[in-house]
């Protein structure tokens, strides 16, 4: 068995998901999924943003069931069919990047590798390469980032992450929402991800200033005179900021109307979720994006439509351990 613990938001989640299945088919495990309510997404569960498969089995366990029955497995005296957890379990409070001795990031990327006792980059696509023994019988990841298996070709990981994203079915609502964002795109429309909430702590400069964005969109409409701009965004102002100076470039996002459901814009709460994603599935379905450096949600929309991007932030001093 190969089970995943995704932590933190939707997109983080989405892609050590895709990392575990991708190992999981690798290893010809099968893949179970621990979904913890809690944090970033304390009312959200995997079945409420997609459609059940059996590729996708969740395992339905209460916060208390996660900690005593995943302890004991993980211990030594299991033997040899002791669960071998990358990253520790639940509540340990780390993630499997975090146990590593050192850590690096690329300069002009989010992606990059560390090996325990050893930094070195070793995958344009992948913060962590993981070493795993074929002898173990379980195996658990649990964390936030994209992993690699440490024998797996590089563009082979990337094209089963991307194929395990496009076997995922929303559910019906999300459609719904993907399909009211993108009536309007055009063969030439350029996505922007504003992100000005958390995504203050990833520099040590604070929030990325819209003018970075603003830079690289100029620099994209050189290239695409007739291009239109999606924009999502975790705040309305990034958006009307954008409208402000593009106008009717900037195409109509149902957030943006007096009456919009204000549940749209929370990220704790469902309806929020799905209003994410499907602005995550909206942003694959462009054809070039504007994103935020160190931002899962720009990496996962990229992958999933195989979509060219440029990220906003390059410019400030990154935080290596984000």
């Amino acid at each position: 068995m190969f089970l995943a613990i995704p932590s933190y938001g939707l997109a983080n989640r989405l892609r050590t998901l895709a990392s575990a299945k991708v190992m999981a088919d690798a290893l010809d495990k099968d893949l179970r999924l621990v979904w913890i309510a809690h944090r970033d997404l304390p009312h959200t569960r995997w079945l409420d943003l997609f459609e059940p498969s059996s590729e996708i089995v969740e395992l339905p366990m209460s916060r208390l069931r996660h900690w005593f029955w995943l302890k004991p497995w993980s211990s030594r005296l299991a033997g040899a069919h002791r669960l071998h957890a990358l990253g520790g379990l639940p509540f340990d409070n780390k993630a499997a990047h975090e146990l590593l001795h050192t850590f690096t990031t690329h300069e002009n990327t989010p992606f990059a590798c560390a090996d325990r006792l050893q930094t070195k980059p070793c995958s344009i696509h992948a913060e962590c390469s993981v070493p795993i023994d074929p002898r173990w019988k379980h195996v658990s990841l649990r964390g936030q980032f994209n992993y690699k298996l440490v024998d797996m070709d590089d563009a082979e990981y990337l094209r089963r992450m991307r194929a395990f994203y496009l076997s995922l079915r929303p559910r019906a609502a999300v459609d719904a929402m993907v399909d009211v964002l993108t009536p309007e795109f055009g063969t030439d429309t350029i996505g922007v991800h504003f992100r000005q909430t958390d995504n203050r702590h990833s520099f040590y400069e604070g929030l990325i200033p819209t003018t970075s964005y603003f830079g690289l969109i100029d620099r994209a409409l050189d290239e695409r005179p007739s291009a239109r701009l999606f924009v999502a965004a975790d705040t309305r102002a990034s958006r009307e900021a954008a409208r402000q100076r593009y106008g009717a470039r900037v195409l109509k996002h149902p957030t943006d109307v007096p009456d919009a459901d204000s549940g749209l814009s929370n990220r704790y709460s469902t309806v929020g979720q799905r209003a994410a994603l499907a602005d995550m599935i909206a942003l694959s379905r462009t054809s070039f994006i504007v994103g935020t450096r160190f931002s899962s949600f720009t990496y996962v929309a990229a992958v999933l439509g195989g979509v060219p991007l440029v990220e906003a932030g390059m410019e400030m001093t990154p935080n290596p351990l984000t």
